[in-house]
């Protein structure tokens, strides 16, 4: 694997932590601390849906990038 899709690896653990995060493991400290700020302007629900597509947009830019298709 060359740097760029080791990269690629690590955009996709970045998406899965936010998708897995704020589906089932709202409670995790490190992603409390992360959300807290949104769910302040925005409320809960919405903060946490938000979360959930920046985690698939995340997932999908990082299997694009182990591709090489940017």
């Amino acid at each position: 694997m060359t740097s760029e899709q080791w990269i690629g690896v690590l955009i996709m653990g970045i998406g899965v932590y936010f998708i897995v995060c704020s589906i089932w493991f709202r409670d995790f400290v490190l992603y409390k601390l992360k959300v807290q700020r949104a769910i302040d302007w925005y409320g809960e629900d919405v903060a946490h849906v938000g979360y959930l597509v920046v985690g698939i947009v995340a997932f999908v830019g990082g299997i694009a990038k182990l591709a090489g298709a940017f």
